[in-house]
């Protein structure tokens, strides 16, 4: 029997982490009711996250990834006037997680 594995996924920075977070905790605690199993992955640079966002995260069943390369964004111009970072992340999660996963919801 093949397991099909889903993912929920969300980009934050450290302005928009904490919010993040909340979502995150509530999608997990809404598919737990539920029945459903799918990864909850927040994607954050590794200098907005603290141990204690670390612990918070892990003690929740919240996947962290502070791995993604966002070198391909930083030359996009608008990216410096109107975007962070974070903002534009969700484009490069599929191909960070390609072959990991069947489905793949950005929030």
């Amino acid at each position: 029997m093949t397991v099909v594995r889903n993912a929920v996924c969300l980009c934050a920075d450290a302005r928009m982490l904490i919010p993040a977070f909340f979502v995150a905790d509530s999608v997990r605690k809404t598919s737990a009711c539920r029945g459903s199993s799918f990864d909850v992955i927040v994607f954050a640079p590794s200098e907005d996250l603290t141990e204690t966002h670390r612990q918070w995260a892990a003690g929740r069943g919240i996947e962290l990834c502070d791995d993604l390369d966002v070198s391909p964004l930083l030359d996009i111009k608008i990216l410096k006037r109107r975007f962070s970072t974070a903002t534009l992340m969700r484009l490069l999660v599929p191909d960070h997680l390609a072959g990991r996963y069947q489905k793949i919801l950005q929030l």
